[in-house]
């Protein structure tokens, strides 16, 4: 089943959200979007990092069987991590695209831009300093953006965020944008 219009349980936002299981809501949020997806194969964007490596060994056990992988087209900024954490363990995707790579590609040839720009799914994972792990392409304008935020040293960060200060998650363009932030991440970020 594919549509255009957002999953009805989650309506179009830039919203933070404080999770128990950042790794579980991950998985939950990109199988639901792959049902959601607006034509036969769906784009996906990983990033790096430790953050990663865990939302994708669980999205590898939670999404096995309820995403067909080879209709998923892979975008990553580690090639290695993707394909040890998930692609090994799911046992394909239609294709594997190191992020960088392809990036550097596109602006030299312009070949197949506009299809590549629309995925639909990003993972990003919130730094520290509030700068971003992986980065989204400029002119990219995925269905979803997907930014994990994990531990007390991001509280500055999603602080700032929810300021509205001039930070790299608040210029992330998509039609949704969830923070998914566990309660030390959130502790002490107002309301």
């Amino acid at each position: 089943m594919t549509s255009v219009d957002p999953p009805p349980s989650r309506p179009p936002s830039r919203d933070l959200q404080v999770v128990d299981d950042i790794e579980g809501e991950f998985a939950e949020r990109v199988v639901e979007a792959f049902h959601y997806r607006p034509d036969e194969l769906f784009r996906l964007v990983l990033t790096a990092g430790d953050v990663a490596r865990r939302c994708y060994e669980r999205l590898a056990l939670h999404a096995e069987m309820q995403i067909d992988w080879w209709l998923v087209e892979v975008w990553t900024h580690d090639t290695e991590l993707a394909r040890r954490t998930l692609l090994d363990r799911v046992g394909a995707a239609y294709a594997l695209h190191d992020l960088p790579a392809e990036v550097v590609a596109d602006a030299q040839a312009d070949a197949d831009a506009a299809r590549r720009r629309h995925p639909d799914v990003v993972h990003l994972d919130l730094a520290a300093d509030g700068g971003l792990v992986g980065q989204m392409p400029v002119g990219w304008a995925p269905a979803l953006v997907i930014v994990t935020a994990c531990g007390a040293d991001c509280t500055r960060a999603l602080a700032d965020i929810r300021a509205g200060a001039e930070v790299p998650v608040n210029r992330l363009n998509g039609r949704n944008l969830v923070i998914l932030a566990d309660r030390a991440a959130a502790a002490a970020v107002p309301a």
